[in-house]
């Protein structure tokens, strides 16, 4: 059908629409649904996936890198990722690649033992380059007094209102604290400790008294109960008292290359590690990294499944909603049954009347399309805070993708066009004089659909056995189980016939409620699929 055609076409379908406003409401919202829920989750996903400079803002603020001595290396040589420090592993020294350890009994110490191995703990304060400002930030394990009794939580001693480090933290309430006998802690340990800005906390070790000016958040980790204190406030002091093990890191604002990934490298090899600004912008092959070698790939893995998953959902979803508009536009399709004989009177041919038919699916579908997306951008923008606080973590800036949505919003037309495919088909089959009478013709189920139907059932649950049972695989069970759900589909005007015919067991209101389903098959097949899927 040509241009000019389709759009005489699309011209009747958008008079249709506007007539029969229930119908086309229902239809629109029904395509919209899953639109809106793909446009949402898209943006949220994107947002929720912070960039290189997100990531390193809460990491190191406005530093050039984060610096401290690995504790577990013992001063051994260490492979880390390139943008973060904290994801490091220690380089093994045997050719398995595995890192082997060989206990000796603690009663008869040997000079042989891994221990002694290790050259002595380095000090990474030794290591930043002249020129820098440095920021320290010292924590370690301590117990506090709270209003249920003593509690274990980590004491940080940082500045972070210094403009070095802004971004690590956000206040809630109060002020950041400016003497060494003020704290702030995070709102999970005020709540879970019965504590309240202007109250005060005691660190049972020393029974140093601190009053509570303040909350804060650690943007990547909600649950976090934490203190944080001035430099100087409560850790040296316990380690001298005590010996208590402190962790001390070194925020640097450095000059210019002065933590590249050559110069992490060679603080590697000493067992530093750092998280640096110009190593994570810079773009570095595989060679180059030795942690990337080293790195299981185990969350790539389990990546790969739920992306797998949230395939399958977002298809049988998809599913469902063409096989329940699909009933609507046969519902159209019948009401218009004399309009569509008019057209072939005055020589249209099939074609034409299918054109007409799925001109609906067209109009409607990208109505729903468009609307869905802007509602899913909505949603997105204003279940933000909702979504932080469900999952404990801080999303990120707003992130939208054009090409995304866009391609979001067709799936919606594609919907819709499906969803009208059957019905264009059946009523382009009609004849006119049908169609002119009001006549029904008689027409038999297909007997070849439910034997594939069933063939395709039974293939899919043995696939799905089979990667569940005998050689366990995600995506074949995967697999199995879409099989085996587009089988039973298959399978449903079969079984509507079946029960048409078992009625007659029934009493009268049940009986003819299954005769009817029975007799308009093309109507109740789907919504009988779309409630099994």
């Amino acid at each position: 059908m040509n241009v000019s055609g389709w759009r005489a076409a699309l011209r009747i379908a958008r008079r249709e629409a506007w007539r029969a406003k229930g119908r086309s409401l229902l239809i629109v919202l029904m395509v919209a649904l899953p639109v809106f829920a793909a446009s949402a989750a898209a943006v949220t996903y994107r947002s929720q996936q912070l960039s290189v400079d997100e990531r390193l803002e809460r990491r190191i603020g406005q530093a050039d890198a984060l610096v401290w001595s690995l504790r577990e290396a013992g001063g051994l040589a260490v492979a880390q990722d390139p943008a973060d420090g904290g994801k490091s592993q220690l380089v093994p020294d045997n050719p398995s690649g595995a890192v082997e350890f060989v206990p000796t009994p603690p009663t008869q110490p040997t000079a042989d033992t891994h221990q002694t191995d290790r050259p002595p703990m380095p000090d990474a304060g030794a290591t930043i380059p002249p020129g820098s400002t440095v920021l320290t930030e010292t924590d370690a394990t301590v117990s506090i007094r709270t209003k249920y009794g003593l509690a274990s939580t980590d004491f940080v001693e940082l500045d972070y209102a210094s403009p070095v480090a802004k971004g690590i933290l956000r206040q809630t309430s109060g002020r950041a604290p400016r003497t060494t006998d003020e704290v702030v802690v995070t709102d999970a340990l005020l709540s879970a400790g019965g504590l309240k800005v202007g109250g005060t906390i005691t660190e049972y070790g020393s029974g140093k008294v601190f009053t509570v000016v303040g909350t804060v958040r650690v943007p990547d980790t909600f649950d976090a109960r934490r203190v944080f204190a001035p430099p100087g406030a409560l850790l040296d002091g316990l380690a001298r008292a005590v010996g208590l093990e402190l962790q001390r890191k070194y925020l640097v604002d450095a000059p210019p290359g002065a933590y590249r990934w050559d110069a992490v490298r060679a603080l590697n090899e000493k067992g530093i590690v750092a998280t640096s600004r110009e190593a994570a912008h810079q773009d570095l092959p595989d060679s180059a990294v030795p942690y990337r070698s080293l790195d299981t790939g185990s969350a790539d893995a389990l990546g790969d499944l739920a992306l797998a998953v949230m395939v399958v959902v977002i298809g049988m979803a998809l599913l469902e909603v063409v096989l329940l508009a699909g009933p609507a536009f046969a519902v159209g399709a019948r009401r218009r049954k004399r309009d569509l004989g008019l057209v072939g009177v005055v020589g249209g041919d099939r074609r034409h009347i299918r054109t007409i038919v799925l001109a609906d699916g067209v109009v409607l579908g990208t109505v729903a399309g468009a609307l869905g997306t802007a509602l899913g951008l909505a949603a997105a923008w204003f279940s933000r805070d909702w979504f932080s606080e469900t999952t404990g973590k801080q999303i990120g800036a707003y992130d939208v993708r054009p090409l995304e949505l866009l391609g979001i919003a067709v799936l919606g037309l594609v919907v819709g066009v499906i969803a009208a495919a059957v019905p264009a088909f059946l009523a382009a089959r009609e004849s006119v004089v049908d169609s002119l009478t009001g006549r029904r013709g008689v027409r038999h189920g297909s007997r070849i659909l439910p034997l594939v139907g069933a063939g395709m059932g039974a293939v899919g649950l043995g696939l799905a056995y089979y990667g569940a049972r005998v050689s366990p695989s995600d995506a074949v069970t995967l697999a199995g189980c879409v099989i085996a759900e587009l089988g039973l589909i298959a399978c449903c005007p079969a079984l509507l016939g079946v029960a048409g015919r078992l009625g007659r067991l029934l009493p009268l209101t049940p009986r003819l409620a299954l005769r009817d389903a029975a007799r308009n098959r093309p109507r109740s097949a789907p919504a009988v699929a779309a409630i099994m899927a």
